[in-house]
């Protein structure tokens, strides 16, 4: 493993995971040109969730009273994410390197990770639009959903699991990095697109994983990807994030403290959240799109006391 400050992985046993970042499969990861690298790599959205933990675990040390550790896992994260932005941005591309090789090399492959980087924060804020734009550019965007590799990349295979086939569960995280940088058009077409593929399943019920192909003339739906898993859990959990994301919806438990920003699209003009539970509390809450664009909200029941935070207060 490279001594360079970031986190690689790599298997120890003859029966382990070739990959292990969040694509597992054997030949999940390639390079610009479409070849196989070999561990260990460190991919982008590793990264980000490292970044992510240091930050919510120096939370819980500070309220346990470790201040020295808490202020130490801090500055990790700072400096993980400053490091980051300087050796995975690849300014040509307008986007992130899929990882770091085993020499510390760019992986320069055009993939979904960096979605992920997105949504852990990891990305510096300047970066986030042309790395959001990126995604949903006709290489990497179908109409159903975001591929996990573009289509551009010679090892592209839209009927393959983790080189461009597009999984539901990954834009339950894209749903919370577009809304917690405010890229609300960006929000609304992923909405939208895996909203209407839900709608072409049975029962609504998104698979675990679909093909890749375009949404067009020739493929009027997406065609399901063999052997896939359905129903599957994480693909459901997907469609809460995406709801989470167009109703801005933010709890904070140990306070009963519930912040709302709602940005619903034309397509979605009112929906009502029921039992909407915040610590001890509960609510129920209708959002609404107004005749002007935006969106407001009100609460119609409340079970506990908690407090409200949003864009306008109609009643409680």
């Amino acid at each position: 493993m490279l001594n360079d400050g970031f986190y690689y992985y790599q298997s120890h046993s003859e029966q382990g995971g070739r990959h292990q970042g969040w694509k597992d499969s054997g030949d999940a990861i390639v390079n610009e040109r479409g070849a196989q690298v070999d561990p260990p790599i460190a991919t982008c959205e590793e990264q980000g969730f490292v970044y992510a933990s240091k930050l919510q675990f120096a939370e819980v040390l500070w309220w346990m009273d470790r201040k020295e550790d808490a202020k130490r896992l801090y500055r990790e994260a700072q400096e993980l994410k400053k490091r980051f932005n300087e050796v995975f941005w690849m300014e040509e591309e307008g986007f992130f390197a899929l990882g770091l090789d085993s020499k510390g090399r760019q992986i320069r492959a055009i993939s979904s990770d960096p979605g992920h980087c997105i949504a852990t924060g990891i990305a510096d804020e300047a970066l986030v639009l042309r790395v959001a734009d990126r995604l949903l550019s006709d290489d990497m965007f179908t109409g159903w959903g975001i591929r996990t590799l573009s289509s551009e990349n010679p090892a592209f295979n839209p009927y393959s699991y983790h080189r461009g086939s597009v999984w539901p569960v990954e834009h339950g995280a894209f749903a919370m990095g577009f809304m917690r940088f405010g890229l609300w058009n960006h929000l609304h077409r992923i909405c939208r697109a895996l909203f209407e593929a839900a709608s072409i399943f049975d029962f609504y019920r998104l698979p675990e994983v679909f093909s890749g192909h375009s949404r067009d003339d020739a493929h009027p739906f997406p065609a399901l990807y063999p052997r896939t898993n359905w129903p599957q859990a994480w693909s459901s959990s997907a469609m809460f994030s995406l709801l989470q994301g167009l109703l801005g919806i933010y709890p904070y438990a140990p306070l009963n403290t519930l912040i709302v920003d709602p940005h619903l699209p034309d397509w979605l003009p009112k929906i009502t959240l029921e039992g909407l539970r915040v610590g001890d509390s509960a609510a129920t809450i209708r959002f609404y799109r107004k005749e002007n664009g935006s969106s407001d909200y009100r609460v119609l029941e409340t079970q506990g006391r908690f407090t409200l935070f949003g864009s306008r207060a109609l009643g409680r």
